[in-house]
C-alpha cells in the first residue's frame, strides 16, 4: 500500500496511483475477469504518436495521438526504485510500455527516456521477474546503446507489434507508425543478436468470407468497412515469427473504441458490421463494441492457432501470454 500510493506532496491532496513511474498494472480492471496478480508498468510517454484508430487509450487519454513528455519521469524512477529495493519484494514482472509506445520516435529520438529506464532496470534487474518490451517500433532497440541494456537483461523479452502484412492497411489503421518492412527487418536483427522476441499479431480483424452464422453478408466491404487481414497475410506473420525463432504469436480480437477520445473514422467504418455481429446493434463494454465470444474463438482465433500448431509456434491469446510474464 504504501508502495502503490505514494503520500500527498503537500496539504490534503488525495493519495494517488498516477504519483509513480514504476505504476500498477491495470489498477482498474475487474481481477474476477482479469487476476493479473501484483505487477507493474512503466510508460515512459504520454500518448503516441503512431496514432493506431484501434487503440484502447482513446477511452481514457485526451489527445492519444500527441504524444508528450511525462515531467520528473526519471526523477520519479529513482525514487520508485529505491522504494522497491527497501520493501524488499520478490521479484515482480514489469511491463514496459503496455499503453504508450515509450520507442516512438517522436519522443524518444529528442528525450531517451526509454533507454535510461532500459540502462536503469538492468542495472536493477534482480527486482524484476520479467521484462516484456512492447513496440511497434523495434528498430530502435537494434541500435548499440539500447542492444548492451537488453542483453544484460536476460529476463526481457521484446513485444514486436506487427498487426498488418499489407503496408498500404498499415496506413490506413497505424498512419503513424513505422512500416511494416522496417519491423520485419528488426525482428530479423533482434533474433539475430539472440534477443527474446514474441510477435504479436494483435488484434486480429474479421476477415473475408464472413461466416453466414454469424453475418448476413459474406464481405467486410460489403458493410462499408476496409477489409484488413488476408488468410495470406496472416501465413507471413506466423511464418515470420516461426522462421526467427520467436516465442510465440500472440492474438487478440480488434475492439472498435467509442471512448471519450476515439477516432471517430474508424468506429463509422467498422461500427456497422460489429452490430450486425451481435443481431443489428453493437454492444459496449469498456469504451469498445466488441464481436461475439463464439465467432472470435470458434471463426478469428482458431484458424490461427492451427496454423501456428502446422507451423511449430505456439498462438496464444494475450490474456494467457500476460500470465506467462510471470
Amino acid at each position: 500500500m504504501a508502495y502503490l500510493y505514494s503520500p500527498p506532496a503537500e496539504g490534503e491532496r488525495p493519495l494517488s496511483l498516477r504519483s509513480r513511474a514504476l505504476a500498477l498494472y491495470d489498477p482498474f480492471a475487474q481481477r474476477g475477469r482479469f487476476p493479473a496478480g501484483f505487477r507493474l508498468c512503466a510508460n515512459v510517454y504520454t500518448a503516441c504518436a503512431h496514432a493506431c484508430a484501434y487503440c484502447y487509450i482513446s477511452g481514457y487519454v485526451p489527445d492519444p495521438a500527441r504524444p508528450r513528455e511525462k515531467p520528473g519521469f526519471l526523477r520519479s524512477l529513482e525514487r520508485d526504485l529505491a522504494d522497491l529495493r527497501a520493501l524488499g519484494l520478490p521479484p515482480v514482472p514489469l511491463h514496459v510500455s503496455n499503453s504508450t509506445d515509450g520507442l516512438q520516435e517522436a519522443m524518444e529520438r529528442p528525450r531517451g527516456q526509454a533507454l535510461a529506464l532500459l540502462r536503469r532496470i538492468a542495472e536493477e534487474r534482480d527486482l524484476f521477474s520479467s521484462v516484456p518490451i512492447l513496440t511497434k517500433n523495434p528498430a530502435r532497440l537494434t541500435m548499440p546503446e539500447y542492444l548492451e541494456p537488453l542483453k544484460a537483461l536476460p529476463q526481457a523479452v521484446v513485444e514486436v507489434s506487427l498487426t498488418f502484412w499489407d503496408d498500404a492497411l498499415r496506413r490506413h489503421v497505424e498512419p503513424g507508425a513505422p512500416s511494416v518492412a522496417s519491423r520485419v527487418e528488426a525482428v530479423r536483427r533482434l533474433r539475430a543478436e539472440g534477443v527474446r522476441v514474441t510477435l504479436r499479431v494483435d488484434p486480429l480483424f474479421p476477415r473475408d468470407p464472413l461466416p453466414a452464422a454469424f453475418f448476413d453478408r459474406p464481405a467486410v466491404a460489403d458493410y462499408g468497412a476496409q477489409a484488413a487481414h488476408t488468410w495470406s497475410d496472416l501465413e507471413h506473420l506466423v511464418g515470420l515469427a516461426a522462421d526467427t525463432g520467436c516465442e510465440r504469436v500472440v492474438i487478440s480480437a480488434m475492439k472498435v473504441m467509442c471512448g471519450r477520445f476515439h477516432d471517430r473514422r474508424f468506429r463509422a467504418e467498422w461500427e456497422p458490421l460489429y452490430a450486425a455481429a451481435q443481431g443489428g446493434r453493437a454492444r459496449v463494454r469498456g469504451f469498445a463494441f466488441r464481436l461475439p465470444e463464439a465467432y472470435i474463438r470458434e471463426r478469428l482465433f482458431a484458424p490461427v492457432v492451427e496454423l501456428g500448431r502446422e507451423r511449430g509456434i505456439e498462438v496464444v491469446h494475450c490474456t494467457r501470454n500476460l500470465f506467462r510474464t510471470t
